[in-house]
């Protein structure tokens, strides 16, 4: 039976990072985020994804936070990997979502 997606990403960032994610061009070795995310402000999230909330400009002019700009393996990464991970197609190939996730799977009901 089909799933569907209820919800939308919190941007948490958590499965950007080892083991869910790996050879991420968007996080340095050691670092615990991605270059591209904000940092938290007495524990909120006070941003998302900075790629994402790029508005009208290029991707190809979008900075990290240490002022770096995008590069092209970056931008490869991003395209493949962040726009709307994870797909019902990766639940279906037994892709777990994790537990901080603000959103859900579930089968989709039948219209008989």
């Amino acid at each position: 039976m089909p799933v569907i997606r209820i919800g939308s990403c919190n941007h948490c960032g958590l499965c950007c990072l080892p083991p869910v994610m790996v050879e991420n061009p968007c996080i340095e070795r050691g670092e615990d985020r991605c270059k591209f995310y904000t940092d938290m402000v007495n524990d909120k999230l006070y941003g998302h994804c900075l790629i994402l909330g790029r508005g009208d400009r290029s991707i190809e002019t979008v900075k990290d936070r240490f002022g770096n700009v995008i590069t092209d393996d970056q931008i490869k990464w991003f395209n493949k990997n962040c726009i709307d991970y994870p797909t019902v197609a990766d639940i279906e190939l037994s892709h777990k979502l994790l537990s901080e996730c603000s959103y859900m799977f579930k089968e989709a009901e039948s219209g008989r």
